[in-house]
């Protein structure tokens, strides 16, 4: 109850290339002071290189959500989905996922949703034109009917990320927070 017990699961591709062909999804436990992890266990293994996870539990059916980069078979931004966090995870559709972009390559996506609002924001990098943009495609309450993506205006170089809904008040602390940081370095600089 007062969050002293457990830690953290955490979520990560890796390629051993003495051991392996190409990257897999793993996953670890880190403690509480994020100082040690478990080994690492494999989450799954498509048979082709899976990059770039988030995963997301959606409450409209109670399931583990992931969006994956999947590198063989069709390339693109793919959802699936288990119903435990660890998985077994599989591709929800072979046809509905990030495929707007045509033979652009994408990465590095993160999901969320607006305060408010049932559906999803799908964040993610078109990176194979220059410049690279970082785009945001919406889906429904269930993170399925990918459509209207736009680009991000005013992201110079984008990297991978994640998005973090917050509300007002939340926003106005950190905003103090970080004025009070932004005047504290100022006085150490003198």
């Amino acid at each position: 109850p007062d969050g002293t017990k457990g830690g953290y699961m955490i979520y990560y591709s890796l390629w051993n290339p003495e051991e392996e062909k190409y990257d897999r999804m793993y996953y670890s436990y880190a403690d509480h002071s994020f100082t040690t992890l478990t080994k690492p266990r494999l989450m799954f293994d498509w048979g082709y290189a899976t990059i770039d996870a988030d995963i997301n539990y959606i409450s409209a059916d109670g399931k583990y959500h992931m969006l994956i980069k999947k590198e063989g078979g069709t390339p693109g931004i793919f959802a699936a989905v288990a119903d435990k966090l660890t998985g077994p995870y599989r591709i929800k559709s072979e046809t509905d996922y990030v495929r707007f972009e045509g033979n652009r390559k994408c990465e590095g996506c993160s999901a969320f949703q607006l305060i408010g609002d049932s559906t999803w924001r799908v964040a993610y990098i078109q990176y194979s034109t220059k410049p690279r943009q970082y785009r945001i495609c919406q889906a429904d309450e269930r993170m399925q009917n990918f459509h209207s993506p736009v680009t991000i205006e005013g992201v110079e170089a984008p990297q991978h990320g994640s998005f973090m809904r917050l509300t007002k008040k939340e926003y106005k602390r950190l905003q103090k927070w970080s004025d009070r940081e932004m005047k504290r370095r100022g006085q150490e600089a003198k």
